[in-house]
């Protein structure tokens, strides 16, 4: 799964953050434990957040970090949507493309405890770079009809066609 980037913060996190851990703990089980892989699909919106993050906030997000428990990082979660979008500033929390980068900050955070909670597996998210789905669309405004919309992204915003988003994600799914 990409993501959605439109509706209550709920229901961000939900689709972007708790499905992915979700089809994790359901496939788990399935996949060979010394050389499985999983992929997560996230996104460059993940880093502007936390760039607009708190320095204390940006130290949890931050590569060097250590792995956080799941219960951690749902507590960032539970506080983020007991907030909303909008106080999310007022307690260090950057948001980017609404909660859709902060939702990519938190997959980033459980990739990296995902990958040090199973070691033998290659655990890897990835961002596909900037392609033409339904998140653009949602970034103009209603008026603008949707082949304007195509012609924006892919000249203006250098998006590309939903297949060339497969790139990465394959390459580290089945890749050498």
């Amino acid at each position: 799964n990409a993501g959605i980037a439109g509706g209550e913060l709920s229901d961000i996190f939900n689709v972007n953050v708790r499905g992915p851990r979700r089809v994790d703990a359901a496939f788990l089980p399935l996949l060979d434990p010394e050389n499985g892989r999983i992929v997560q699909v996230s996104s460059g919106a993940a880093s502007q957040c936390v760039q607009k993050c708190s320095v204390e906030r940006r130290t949890f997000f931050g590569e060097a970090a250590q792995p956080h428990p799941w219960a951690s990082i749902e507590g960032v979660l539970d506080e983020a949507e007991a907030l909303g979008v909008a106080q999310c500033g007022e307690v260090g929390l950057g948001v980017a493309l609404g909660g859709y980068g902060l939702s990519k900050a938190l997959l980033n955070c459980y990739t990296i405890h995902l990958a040090a909670e199973h070691p033998k597996l290659r655990v890897n998210a990835c961002s596909p770079g900037m392609i033409k789905t339904d998140i653009i669309d949602q970034m103009v405004p209603w008026f603008v009809p949707s082949f304007v919309v195509g012609i924006i992204a892919r000249n203006v915003m250098g998006a590309l066609p939903p297949d060339r988003g497969t790139v990465a994600p394959m390459k580290l799914l089945f890749g050498e």
